[in-house]
């Protein structure tokens, strides 16, 4: 996705391994993480309006059929 080639990883707990891990893995994470949330976020956009739609035509139906019974 970014175009950086894969590296190979060792952890060792020191703040500098951290920082210097930091550098390298910073970009990738922010660049996923917003594309995770951008994918999310849209499908539950879509899938919300999709139910909501959904929900009316139904109750709609249903106030059109007890209308209809009213009436003589």
């Amino acid at each position: 996705m970014l175009g950086v080639p894969a590296s190979d990883f060792t952890i060792e707990l020191s703040w500098q391994w951290l920082t210097q891990s930091m550098k390298l893995f910073i970009a990738p994470l922010l660049v996923g993480s917003f594309t995770a949330g951008l994918a999310l976020a849209s499908i539950s956009y879509v899938s919300i309006i999709v139910l909501w739609r959904q929900n009316v035509i139904k109750r709609w139906r249903e106030r059109k059929l007890l209308r209809s019974k009213r009436k003589p």
